[in-house]
């Protein structure tokens, strides 16, 4: 089986921290799950960092197949990756929503469009669609800009199947969308979700190299990410993501947040109802949206020279240590 991603031109964060890795890990790993062998990823040339995690897809033992674009897929785009041999199955989805896609193995609809369900009141689109490969080509003929698949599908097979999730989608598109779906990922309320640690306590993961000092108060839900060095007399939670390599100094708060990979939060900071990432902080309850220019406040942690990669907290502590000593 196959399958194409797509990531929206404007808003979406398939790279937005959930729990221990970016989403759109997820959204590969719920697909090979389900047996797809081959992914199209259609992506804009800024999307550097989706590019460099998932590579050619050998590490999760998948095909994935990028096709870098100028602005949002267009119909050429998706005409181009849309030749399938008649009866094969596709899956489409939006590369900044992971949904719990059903068992599809012996699914003969020629269309169907994924929904939450709306019995428990999560109703709306998942942002996926499963169909064959007959009815591809007139998918593509109609997909005009690839922002709004329902309105593609209902011009494509009026026909098309509602098939209702039993579990809301996770979802990049707004930092409110983020902070929900780490809240479903701790709550346990997704299914098959994968992520390093070990509990401390039912409702609080540790994963590991995190330093935690007794002084700290973890208040679950919470999560605390692989190498992550949590000051003296923190409180994290509830409801709070400490993602992997994070510097959490002294006596800051941390509430009803995420705090994204490789992000350094200064001391004594009060952060509630907001996703952080590196020097931009998005408070939900606010509806604010600020980068903060003092790297002493709010920070990325500095590459390692000629990696690219985030250094380990125990390494930014080494390198404050001896900028202290010299």
């Amino acid at each position: 089986m196959k399958a194409i991603l797509w990531i929206p031109a404007t808003g979406a964060q398939p790279m937005a921290q959930v729990m221990d890795r970016p989403l759109i890990q997820h959204v590969v790993e719920q697909l090979v799950e389900r047996g797809v062998e081959h992914i199209s990823l259609l992506l804009n040339e800024r999307d550097t960092a989706v590019r460099e995690l998932l590579g050619d897809g050998r590490r999760w033992g998948v095909e994935i197949e990028q096709r870098m674009l100028w602005s949002a897929p267009a119909q050429a785009d998706f005409a181009a990756v849309c030749a399938a041999r008649d009866g094969e199955m596709m899956l489409l989805g939006n590369a900044a929503r992971v949904a719990h896609l059903p068992n599809v193995a012996g699914e003969t609809s020629s269309w169907n469009t994924l929904y939450f369900d709306e019995e428990n009141g999560i109703g709306g689109w998942s942002g996926w669609a499963l169909l064959h490969g007959d009815a591809l080509p007139a998918f593509a003929a109609h997909a005009a800009t690839g922002m709004d698949w329902r309105k593609s599908m209902q011009e494509s097979a009026l026909a098309a199947k509602k098939v209702f999730l039993e579990f809301p989608s996770l979802s990049g598109m707004t930092p409110q969308d983020v902070l929900t779906a780490n809240r479903i990922a701790m709550e346990g309320r997704f299914p098959g979700l994968f992520f390093h640690g070990r509990e401390l306590r039912p409702d609080v993961r540790v994963a590991r190299g995190a330093r935690i000092p007794a002084s700290a108060v973890l208040q679950g839900p919470c999560y605390v990410g692989e190498d992550a060095w949590i000051g003296e007399e923190c409180r994290l939670g509830p409801h709070t993501v400490v993602g992997p390599g994070c510097v959490v100094e002294q006596k800051t708060c941390v509430a009803r947040s995420v705090v994204a990979a490789g992000t350094f939060l200064g001391p004594e900071l009060d952060v509630q109802d907001s996703y952080v990432h590196f020097n931009r902080i998005q408070n939900v309850r606010l509806d604010t949206d600020i980068e903060v220019e003092e790297a002493h406040v709010l920070s990325a942690l500095e590459p390692q020279m000629g990696s690219g990669l985030l250094p380990t907290a125990r390494e930014f502590l080494r390198s404050l240590v001896a900028r202290a000593s010299g």
